[in-house]
């Protein structure tokens, strides 16, 4: 529901560009709930539909703004790119995970987080200030590029070269 409001407001305003991802599960249903708007999700009017996105590193490093859940791996990547986000944290996870994910980067000052039940009122309104803040995204931009880890991928392998030379 947020996100498809989101999308209807930014097609008005046309000021943004969205590139959205539905994942498998909630693609037919927002593909209905946006012909109902009569929303085009093809890229006129800023707004961009997908089920999936297969080229996210490039996508990302465009964005001036993600806006997403907070899984670890989404946050990680978030973080690795140095991205200012609106984290919008699943309510249907295992023991609220995803709000602590979140919460640890929203007290380092590195994200701002809205809650799934007042993303529809207070998600779009909190994206507009936010872009519009120039100190504010440069302020969350510094703050989580040090969070981020760009060399996981060596530090997986080194790990994995230093257990293997045990053997």
């Amino acid at each position: 529901d947020a996100v498809s409001d989101m999308l209807v407001f930014s097609a008005k305003d046309g000021q943004m560009q969205h590139l959205h991802a539905t994942g498998a599960v909630g693609h037919d249903r927002m593909m209905e709930r946006l012909a109902q708007r009569r929303l085009p999700i093809d890229g006129r009017d800023g707004i961009t539909v997908k089920e999936y996105i297969y080229n996210m590193s490039e996508c990302m490093a465009a964005a001036d703004v993600v806006i997403s859940r907070a899984g670890a791996i989404s946050l990680a990547e978030i973080a690795a790119m140095g991205k200012p986000s609106i984290l919008i944290p699943s309510p249907n996870v295992a023991e609220d995970h995803q709000t602590k994910n979140a919460r640890a980067l929203v007290d380092k000052d590195a994200a701002v987080m809205v809650s799934d039940r007042e993303a529809v009122e207070k998600g779009m309104p909190m994206a507009l200030e936010l872009l519009a803040d120039k100190e504010r995204l440069a302020t969350l931009r510094q703050n989580i590029a040090r969070l981020g880890i760009k060399d996981a991928a060596d530090r997986v392998v080194r790990q994995i070269e230093k257990e293997w030379s045990r053997f």
